[in-house]
C-alpha cells in the first residue's frame, strides 16, 4: 500500500511540475503579445491571447491589444468583448470606449454606439463633428407596384426621413409618406363612384429608441394613416412599444403593437432574432414570427432575411413572408400592408452599396401573390424600389 501511495504522489509531484513549467508569466505574455502586436500577426495574437487568459493571464494591456486584433480581423463582436473586458477593470478607458463605439457601428448598430461618446474626449468628437443634438440621416424612398389584373391599377410609394439625436441616448426617425393607388370595386356597394377610387393615403411615423446600457434598447413607435375611400375616410392608428437585446453574434428583439385600422381594433405581437455568425456583417439572418389577431381570428406569420457581402461596400440580401396576411407591419411598424386585396405571400431580393462613409443606394424587387377582395381569384403584384440615405 505504502509503495502505491508513493507512486502517487511522485506522480501528482510530476503533474505539477510540468503545469508550472508550462504555465504563463505576466512578462512572457506581455512581450509575447507585444510583438505579435507589433508585427500584425493578428490571428495569431487572437490565439495566444485568449490561451493566455485561460491560464490566468488577464490585464488591461492584453485584452487592449487582442481587442485590436479583432478589430482588424473584422470580428467585431469579439473585439467587443475584449474592450468590455477593459471597462471591468477600467470603467473609463477610452481606447475600449471608442473601438465598442466603431464596432458597434460596423454591426449596423450606430444608436447604440452613441452610448459611448460620453467617455470619449470632447476635442475627438468635434474633430468628426459629433455633437449630441442634431440630424443623424436624410433618407428618400420610392417605388412602384406593377398588378397584372384590370380593376387594380399601378401603385406609387414614396418615403421622406428624418433622423435626429436628441442627446446621446435618445433618437428620434420621423418619415412622411405618400402611398396612391386607383382600384375598381364595384362589390363595395355603399362606396360612392365605387368603379373608380383614389387612395390617395398620407403617413406620418415616429419612433424612439432609447439606449438603457450597453447592450439593452427600448422602442416606441407612432404610425398614423389618413386613408380616403371616396365617401368614407379613416383615420387609422398603431402605437408599438419593444424592447432590443444587443448581444455578440445573437440580437434579440420583442415587440407589441396595438391598433385601430378602418375602425376595427387589432394587435401584433413580434419575436426577432439577428444572426451574425462570423462577427461582422459579412453574412446575417433575420427571422420574425409574428402573431396578430383582428375580429376575433389569429394569424401567424413567419419572415426570413438572409444577406451576403458580396463587395467590400455591397451587400445582396433576400427576403420572404410566408403565411397569408392583410394589416401586417415590419421594420418597427414602418411599412404597413393594408391593402384591400389579403397577401398569400411575398418574397424578394434587394442590393445595397454603400459610396464613402455617408452615402447609401438601395434598390429592390419585391413579388406577391394576392387573392382579390371577395373572391378566391388571384393575381400577382410585382414592386420595384429605390432608395438613398445621407448618414451625418
Amino acid at each position: 500500500m505504502r509503495s502505491h501511495a508513493i507512486i502517487i504522489f511522485l506522480a501528482l509531484f510530476c503533474s505539477l511540475g510540468i503545469r508550472a513549467q508550462t504555465s504563463l508569466n505576466y512578462t512572457e505574455v506581455n512581450e509575447r503579445s507585444l510583438a505579435l502586436y507589433t508585427e500584425g500577426k493578428w490571428h495569431d495574437l487572437l490565439i495566444y491571447g485568449k490561451q493566455a487568459i485561460t491560464q490566468g493571464q488577464d490585464f488591461v494591456v492584453l485584452r487592449l491589444r487582442i481587442g485590436y486584433a479583432a478589430w482588424m480581423e473584422e470580428n467585431y463582436t469579439e473585439a467587443i468583448k475584449h474592450y468590455e473586458a477593459v471597462l471591468q477593470k477600467d470603467a473609463y478607458q477610452e481606447t475600449a470606449h471608442d473601438f465598442i463605439r466603431r464596432c458597434r457601428i460596423q454591426l449596423n448598430q450606430a444608436e447604440l454606439a452613441e452610448h459611448e461618446q460620453p467617455f470619449i474626449n470632447k476635442a475627438s468628437r468635434e474633430k468628426f463633428h459629433q455633437q449630441s443634438f442634431g440630424i443623424t440621416q436624410a433618407a428618400v424612398e420610392s417605388g412602384i407596384k406593377f398588378t397584372n389584373i384590370v380593376g387594380r391599377e399601378n401603385a406609387n410609394y414614396n418615403r421622406l426621413e428624418i433622423g435626429l439625436r436628441l442627446g446621446w441616448n435618445f433618437h428620434l426617425t420621423q418619415s412622411a409618406i405618400l402611398y396612391n393607388q386607383t382600384i375598381s370595386e364595384p362589390k363595395l356597394i355603399y362606396v360612392n363612384n365605387n368603379i373608380s377610387i383614389p387612395i390617395n393615403q398620407k403617413e406620418y411615423y415616429a419612433k424612439l429608441t432609447a439606449n438603457i446600457n450597453r447592450h439593452w434598447q427600448a422602442k416606441a413607435v407612432y404610425h398614423y394613416l389618413y386613408t380616403p375611400f371616396n365617401n368614407f375616410t379613416y383615420n387609422n392608428q398603431a402605437a408599438m412599444v419593444g424592447i432590443r437585446h444587443n448581444g455578440y453574434k445573437l440580437n434579440v428583439q420583442a415587440d407589441a403593437l396595438f391598433a385601430n385600422l378602418n375602425d376595427t381594433s387589432s394587435q401584433q405581437y413580434n419575436f426577432s432574432l439577428e444572426y451574425l455568425p462570423l462577427g461582422n456583417n459579412k453574412i446575417y439572418s433575420y427571422t420574425t414570427a409574428s402573431l396578430r389577431a383582428r375580429n376575433n381570428e389569429n394569424n401567424f406569420n413567419f419572415k426570413q432575411v438572409l444577406g451576403y457581402r458580396i463587395l467590400k461596400q455591397a451587400w445582396l440580401e433576400g427576403h420572404a413572408t410566408l403565411g397569408g396576411f392583410q394589416n401586417y407591419f415590419e421594420n418597427d411598424a414602418l411599412y404597413l400592408y393594408n391593402a384591400i386585396d389579403p397577401t398569400k405571400w411575398k418574397a424578394g431580393a434587394g442590393v445595397y452599396f454603400l459610396l464613402g462613409n455617408h452615402l447609401l443606394l438601395q434598390a429592390g424587387f419585391v413579388f406577391e401573390q394576392r387573392v382579390l377582395f371577395l373572391t378566391n381569384n388571384t393575381f400577382n403584384q410585382q414592386s420595384i424600389t429605390g432608395g438613398l440615405s445621407w448618414k451625418f
